[in-house]
């Protein structure tokens, strides 16, 4: 196509200075003017004497389409779970974080790149909780246990700020039905937590005055 005519040329110009084999992937137009995308693989002959840069194209129309739609469902996730109030966390079998949304980064204070790919018991578990909450998540990772409906625990944001979150867990598991991540979805009960403990405070007192009336 004309718009993409200046980088394939520059590519082009670059695999001939490369003086060696490689491949790449560029749009083209049919006869009919209709798009698709061809896979060169380049190499080097001797034509009449002279070094001679050749190619040979195969079409990867329908894969370059999979990956365009696969990545479009990939944005509409990422935009669903950016939007919701509640913390998506993703973890491997190693409690390595695979994927967090927006509200998981704000609790945490951190940015998402700061998170992803960080151990989650080891930066974002207080150290007197790790050892219980990662025992839960390993049974529930290697299929010993049922996943837990409602897990309850602290973690610990940029300041150093704990935060009770109450964690509702499932599996993802592969095409052959092997557990390959934890997916948790949490709400921080900070202050349900706090507002309980200040009622059950005042119960306490109400039931002691009541208990020391006379009349």
């Amino acid at each position: 196509t004309e718009e993409d005519l200046p980088w394939v040329m520059d590519e082009f110009r670059r695999l001939g200075s490369l003086q060696e084999s490689e491949s790449l992937d560029i749009p083209m137009k049919r006869k009919d003017g209709s798009l698709l995308y061809a896979n060169i693989s380049s190499f080097w002959v001797k034509h009449q004497g002279q070094d001679c840069l050749a190619g040979a194209f195969r079409d990867i129309t329908s894969k370059k389409e999979a990956e365009q739609a696969l990545r479009l469902e990939k944005e509409k996730l990422a935009s669903y779970l950016d939007n919701t109030a509640v913390i998506t966390l993703v973890l491997d079998d190693q409690g390595t974080v695979l994927l967090i949304n927006r509200a998981g980064c704000d609790l945490l204070g951190r940015p998402m790149q700061e998170i992803i790919g960080e151990n989650w018991f080891e930066q974002f578990i207080p150290a007197r909780l790790r050892d219980k909450v990662k025992h839960v998540h390993d049974r529930i990772a290697a299929g010993k246990v049922e996943p837990v409906e409602v897990f309850e625990n602290y973690i610990i944001d940029a300041q150093g700020k704990e935060h009770l979150i109450r964690w509702h867990n499932s599996l993802l598991r592969n095409k052959e039905g092997h557990v390959v991540a934890t997916l948790s979805s949490g709400e921080d009960i900070s202050d349900e937590r706090e507002a309980a403990r200040a009622l059950e405070s005042a119960r306490k007192r109400l039931r002691f005055v009541v208990s020391n009336v006379p009349a």
